[in-house]
């Protein structure tokens, strides 16, 4: 056989191992981070699809690698307007409820945080 095809059989090899090791890099830990009164209550991978009902008056749905607070009895609903998050840049915060989340474990795109 030609040189030029054990060249191929090795790229195709060393693409599928750099494609496996990239899946296995790039699979979540990231979790929906559910907070009353700054008090964690639920940790939830985003992988699992979740609706929520709170005691406090919200409704958190996990859908898709996201999540947002869909239903909130506040007179405000800012925590609903906020919309879908899925990256630790972003935070949902209900202030008349105490309530807020976040996504741990992912890439924010944040070169510092601060505490």
């Amino acid at each position: 056989m030609k040189d030029g095809f054990w060249v191929a059989i090795i790229a195709i090899i060393f693409a599928l191992s750099c494609a496996l090791a990239w899946s296995v890099m790039d699979e979540g830990g990231e979790e929906a981070v559910i907070s009353v009164d700054g008090e964690e209550v639920y940790r939830i991978p985003l992988s699992e699809d979740r609706v929520i009902e709170l005691d406090c008056g919200n409704t958190v749905e996990i859908k898709d690698g996201r999540v947002r607070v869909s239903e909130a009895d506040c007179p405000d609903r800012v925590c609903v307007g906020t919309g879908w998050i899925e990256d630790g840049a972003s935070a949902i915060v209900c202030l008349p409820h105490k309530l807020s989340v976040t996504v741990d474990g992912a890439e924010s795109g944040i070169d510092i945080s601060i505490k």
